[in-house]
Parts: structure tokens; C-alpha cells; sequence
């Protein structure tokens, strides 16, 4: 994304503008880091970039990026802890912002700030899945980058005709789908455990409804059933 990006014409009129991939990503694990699906060396990410011109266009995207990711948090149906990274200037500067997105994520979020900006984030938001572990898996993640507009001479052309770098937030929507995987038979394992029947969520599982005629003359009455779940998008 970030090739096709520096190399296209920008212009102040089409921001925010959004990039989406599923794309393989690969990471050379140092001995003793992998860990099943939680950390594996391949795995095939869900990843939007969008492309923003200042820090108020940005905390927009934030909010906007943020109904998606708990849309599709809680149709995962597993318990999950909040926590963001804040360089501490931002957070000083944006407190009611701040304030606002932990309303809307509507339960406790740990907070890390810190003074020197250490990666190319001034706000990183990110939703872990513990395990049995106790390991916390990011799942989903939303970030506001503020060096790699620069780095990758990414640009797009203001309202005075003149070239500026944009900011650019990076969102995994869901995390990688392995580590999806992961964070539901976790909670399968935890729901066990407390005595609950485990299971996958609905539009997850791979037969959603069976049928069972008690003998041949229920088949086509069945069948019928079928259809009209076919319809309706119910795997049977």
C-alpha cells in the first residue's frame, strides 16, 4: 500500500482516504517466541491505511475506525481488555479526545504514556485477548503515524498547491485471522472451563443449522426448511 500510495497523485480534496488489503505478513521470530496461533511466523493480516492531513482529521478517523473495530469485536463474542500507547504531549493536548474514545469503547482501558516518542505512533489503541496464559494477544489495533509519510515520501498536494506529508492511520480491523482463530477457541476454552457449552460464533461456524428427519417422510419437508434458510444466507 505504501508503494501504490507514494506513487499516486493525492490531492487535499480526496482525504481521508482509505487503503484495504488482506495481505500475507511474515516476521523473523527470535528463538523461543512463537507461540501457536497467538504468535506464528506467517500469518495473513487485515490491514486499512488511511491517509489523513493533520491531527484533527485524524482523531475524526479514530472515531470513525473505532465503531468498526467494536462492531466486529463483539461479533467475535469473546471477552477482550482494552489498553492504549500515548506519547504524552498528544494525551496532554487531547485529553477530551482521549476521554471521549474510552466513553465510546464503554469499558476500562489501561493507559501507557510515555514521554519520548519511541515507534512511529503518537496514539496506539489496541484490543488483547488473555489467554490461559495469561498473554495478552492484540486483536485488533488502531494507530495515528506521524513518521512514515516522510520516511516512505508519501505526499499529497494541499489547497496552496504545495506537496505535505500526510499522517496515516493504520487499523487491523479484527487482528490477523490466525490470531482470530485463536482469541475464539480461547474463549471456547475459558467458557468450558466455567462450566458453559463452548462454541464458535454463529457466522463462524461452518454448519450453522441441522436437520434431523426421524424418518424418510420428513426428508422433503427438510429440504423445504433448507430453502428457506438458503435464502436467508443460514448454512445448513
Amino acid at each position: 500500500q505504501f508503494l501504490l500510495i507514494s506513487q499516486a497523485l493525492i490531492t487535499y480534496k480526496q482525504l481521508p482516504l482509505k487503503l484495504f488489503e488482506i495481505a500475507p505478513s511474515y516476521r523473523r521470530e527470535q528463538s523461543g517466541e512463537l507461540a501457536g496461533m497467538r504468535r506464528p511466523r506467517a500469518f495473513t493480516m487485515p490491514d486499512i491505511h488511511e491517509i489523513v492531513s493533520d491531527v484533527e482529521m485524524a482523531k475524526d478517523s479514530v472515531n470513525n475506525q473505532l465503531a468498526f473495530v467494536t462492531k466486529l469485536m463483539n461479533e467475535l463474542e469473546i471477552t477482550y481488555e482494552v489498553s492504549f500507547r500515548i506519547l504524552k504531549s498528544f494525551y496532554d493536548e487531547n485529553k477530551e479526545f482521549v476521554e471521549r474514545v474510552i466513553e465510546k469503547v464503554g469499558k476500562p482501558v489501561m493507559i501507557e504514556l510515555f514521554e519520548e516518542r519511541y515507534a512511529y505512533f503518537i496514539f496506539k489503541g489496541e484490543w488483547n485477548v488473555v489467554d490461559e496464559q495469561k498473554k495478552a494477544g492484540c486483536l485488533a489495533t488502531i494507530q495515528i503515524d506521524v513518521e512514515n509519510g516522510k520516511r516512505f515520501n508519501i505526499t499529497y498536494v494541499d489547497a496552496d498547491g504545495k506537496e505535505q506529508f500526510p499522517l496515516i492511520l493504520h487499523t487491523s480491523p479484527s487482528g490477523s485471522i490466525e490470531r482470530i482463530l485463536y482469541g475464539v477457541l480461547e474463549q471456547a476454552n475459558k467458557d468450558m472451563k466455567a462450566g458453559k457449552i463452548p462454541h464458535l460464533p454463529l457466522w463462524m461456524t461452518p454448519v450453522q443449522v441441522r436437520l434431523v428427519p426421524i424418518n424418510e417422510t420428513f426428508i422433503e419437508y427438510c429440504q423445504s426448511i433448507g430453502e428457506t434458510l438458503d435464502k436467508e444466507g443460514i448454512r445448513y
